[in-house]
C-alpha cells in the first residue's frame, strides 16, 4: 500500500487553514450591501476586491490554476462583472474570450436566453459564431453574473423563455431530463463533505471505485497534491 493510499484511508476531510485563510481574505475584500437593489437582497460588491491589486491578482491566479490542464479553448464572461474577471482569466490561460451581453449590444446574429433572478429577470445574448463545435468552454464570473443559470439551462433544471439548446443537433427539450443529465457532470459552487476519510468522500458517487480510480479523480479535481501533503 503506497503513501497516498494510506493517506486516503487515514486522513479525514478537514479544511487546510492556509487555503481557508486565503479564501476568507479574498472574501473580506468584497463589500456586502444589504437591501440592494431591493429589500431582502444581499448584494456582493466586487469593486472593492478589484481595486485591491493583491486580491485581484490572487483571484485571477486561483481561477486560472483551476483551469490549466483542461484544454479550455474559450472563456465566456457574462455582462458585466464577468468581463473584468473572465477576460483576465482567459489571458492568463491563453484562451479566447467570448462576451455574453445584454440585448442590443452585439452587432451580428445572436442566440438569446432569458432567466430569472432574485430581484427580477435578465436576458443575455451571444454571437452565433462565437463558439465552434468541439471547443471546450469555461464560464467565468462572480456570483450573480449568470454562470449557474447557463448550467441550469443546459441541464434543464429550468427551461429558457425562448429559443432552444441543441447537443449534437438534438434539442434538449426532445429528450428526457434523466437521459440529458446522464451526459453531464455538475459540481456546485457550494460543496459538502461528510465526516469520513478522503477516500470515502471521493468515492461517494461510486463506492466500488478502486484506488487507481480514486487517484485519477483526485488528480482531475486538482486535489492530488493537496491530499499528499495534507497530513
Amino acid at each position: 500500500m503506497n503513501e497516498f493510499e494510506n493517506e486516503l484511508n487515514e486522513v479525514t476531510c478537514e479544511n487546510e487553514s492556509k487555503a481557508l485563510m486565503t479564501a476568507q481574505e479574498l472574501k473580506a475584500t468584497i463589500r456586502e450591501i444589504p437591501d440592494f437593489p431591493k429589500p431582502g437582497i444581499l448584494f456582493y460588491d466586487i469593486t472593492t476586491l478589484l481595486k485591491n491589486a493583491d486580491a485581484y491578482e490572487a483571484l485571477i491566479a486561483s481561477i486560472a490554476d483551476s483551469l490549466r490542464g483542461l484544454d479550455v479553448d474559450v472563456v465566456i464572461g457574462p455582462e458585466a462583472r464577468g468581463f473584468v474577471i473572465g477576460s483576465a482569466v482567459a489571458y492568463a490561460i491563453h484562451a479566447g474570450f467570448v462576451v455574453a451581453r445584454k440585448p442590443g449590444k452585439l452587432p451580428s446574429d445572436v442566440y438569446r436566453f432569458s432567466y430569472g433572478l432574485e430581484y427580477g429577470s435578465d436576458t443575455l445574448e451571444i454571437h452565433k459564431d462565437a463558439i465552434q463545435p468541439g471547443q471546450r468552454v469555461a464560464i467565468v464570473g462572480p456570483t450573480g453574473c449568470g454562470k449557474t443559470t447557463l448550467i441550469n439551462l443546459l441541464m434543464r433544471f429550468y427551461d429558457a423563455d425562448r429559443g432552444s439548446i441543441r447537443i449534437d443537433g438534438i434539442k434538449t427539450y426532445d429528450v428526457s431530463r434523466k437521459s440529458l443529465r446522464e451526459n453531464f457532470g455538475m459540481v456546485l459552487q457550494e460543496t459538502w463533505i461528510k465526516n469520513a476519510t478522503v477516500r470515502e468522500n471521493i468515492a461517494f458517487g461510486r463506492p466500488s471505485a478502486d484506488t487507481e480510480e480514486i487517484i485519477r479523480a483526485a488528480k482531475a479535481a486538482h486535489s492530488y497534491s493537496f491530499i499528499r501533503i495534507g497530513r
